[in-house]
C-alpha cells in the first residue's frame, strides 16, 4: 500500500479485513445473497477494473455486503478469486467531516495523476454516505470522481437508489463504466454496467 494511502486510511477509515480477523464484524447472513457477493468479488478482482456501485434501498443491507467480503477474504478455506486472496478493505466513513477534510482525504488517495499500469493496489477502500461528495467544490468532487471512475482509486461505492441518482446521474456523471450491482433483488438479482 503507498504511503500516503496507509497514513490518511489508519486515520479515517476502519481496516474491515482486521475486524474480520478479530470477529469482531456483524453480517445478516440471511439478507446476503451468494450471487450478488461474487459478483461483488469478480469485479474488483478484474486486473482492469470498474469500480462497482452497490444499490440498495438499506444502507445496513450494504454493510453487511462489505462486511461479508471481508470475512470471506480473511477465511482461508474461501473459494474467492485469487487476485483479491490478501487485499484489504477499508471502510471510509466521510459522514461527519466537513468538506475541508473531504477534500484533504481524497487529496492523498487519489493523485492527480493517473497511476502507472504496473502499479497494483492491495486495498479497497468502502466508501460510505457518498453523497457528502456534494458539499465539496465542484472542481474538487470532479477530480474525486475522475479518479473513481477511471480507475485511480480502488473502491466500492455504496448508495441508496435515490441517492445514486442525485450524486451519480445528476451531479456528477462517471465517464467510464461503473459496475452497478442491485443487491434489492436478491436472489435474482441483476448487475449492469453504466457508461455515461
Amino acid at each position: 500500500m503507498q504511503e500516503r494511502h496507509s497514513e490518511v486510511l489508519d486515520q479515517y477509515a476502519f481496516n474491515l479485513t482486521q475486524l474480520a480477523l478479530q470477529n469482531k464484524l456483524d453480517v445478516y447472513e440471511d439478507e446476503v445473497d451468494e450471487e450478488n457477493l461474487l459478483r461483488v468479488m469478480q469485479v474488483i478482482s478484474r486486473r482492469a477494473k470498474n469500480n462497482p456501485i452497490l444499490l440498495s434501498s438499506s444502507t445496513s443491507l450494504i454493510d453487511s455486503y462489505i462486511n461479508k467480503l471481508a470475512m470471506q477474504i480473511m477465511d482461508q478455506e474461501s473459494n474467492i478469486p485469487e487476485n483479491i486472496f490478501n487485499i484489504q478493505i477499508f471502510k471510509l466513513d466521510i459522514s461527519h467531516e466537513t468538506p475541508q477534510v473531504i477534500s484533504a482525504i481524497f487529496s492523498k488517495l487519489i493523485p492527480f495523476r493517473p497511476r502507472s499500469k504496473d502499479n497494483k493496489h492491495d486495498a479497497v477502500v468502502y466508501i460510505a454516505e457518498s453523497t457528502k461528495l456534494l458539499s465539496l467544490d465542484k472542481e474538487i468532487a470532479n477530480h474525486i470522481y475522475r479518479g473513481i471512475s477511471h480507475g485511480v482509486l480502488d473502491c466500492i461505492l455504496g448508495m441508496t437508489v435515490e441517492q445514486y441518482k442525485i450524486l451519480i446521474e445528476d451531479s456528477y456523471p462517471t465517464n467510464r463504466k461503473t459496475q452497478i450491482i442491485m443487491l434489492d433483488s436478491s436472489p435474482n438479482s441483476q448487475s449492469r454496467t453504466n457508461s455515461t
